[in-house]
């Protein structure tokens, strides 16, 4: 199963720009002073985009935005460099620690991953898909329990495509067990559909 890096689109976010024009009686200027005036909201536009992005927040954006690129181009040594410097300027961005793990994981850095993706559970503590790659590497690294009790959290917290379970190589380690089956069962029992009404007979 490929490597699916998120995306920082959330994040994102317009630079912070000066409007002049907005308290300025365009009628009451001249030509030249016109001139100068738009020249002065270009340059306080440039300065405030320039301040924008000095700031550690939206540079961490940035390194995880170029990170992400990078992933996805099959790139993993400068992704995971890039999230990494994200990570240490905003450890507490979710989506430059999901995405590590991410990275890690794929360069089969199983220890370094799972540090990465329990940081970001910490950070987004309601998002189901973070414990499910928890499970995937406790499996591959033949933790059973530390596997089940991780995708146990992944399904009470609304994981939807438990059919996909069966079918991921990464957890055949664990999807034999009676527990896993318990799993399944809950899942099922959760998302049934009440069966139509018999039609009356008259």
């Amino acid at each position: 199963m490929g490597v699916i890096f998120h995306s920082v689109a959330v994040r994102w976010q317009p630079c912070p720009v000066l409007v002049y024009f907005a308290r300025v009686d365009i009628k009451a200027l001249t030509r030249n002073r016109l001139v100068v005036a738009a020249a002065a909201v270009v340059v306080v536009a440039a300065l405030a985009a320039g301040t924008y992005w000095l700031r550690p927040e939206a540079r961490a954006t940035r390194l995880t935005r170029e990170g992400i690129i990078a992933g996805r181009d099959g790139d993993l040594y400068r992704a995971s460099t890039l999230l990494f410097k994200a990570a240490k300027i905003d450890p507490n961005f979710f989506l430059a620690r999901y995405n590590l793990g991410l990275a890690l994981k794929a360069m089969g850095k199983t220890e370094e991953a799972l540090q990465e993706f329990y940081a970001a559970a910490i950070i987004e503590p309601a998002d189901p898909q973070t414990y499910y790659e928890i499970a995937r590497l406790h499996a591959l690294s033949g933790r059973e329990e530390s596997s089940l009790a991780a995708l146990e959290r992944c399904i009470d917290l609304g994981f939807d495509n438990i059919p996909m379970l069966n079918g991921d190589k990464e957890l055949e380690p664990v999807n034999r067990t009676k527990r896993f089956k318990d799993l399944w069962e809950r899942w099922e029992t959760r998302h049934q559909r009440p069966k139509p009404p018999m039609p009356v007979k008259k």
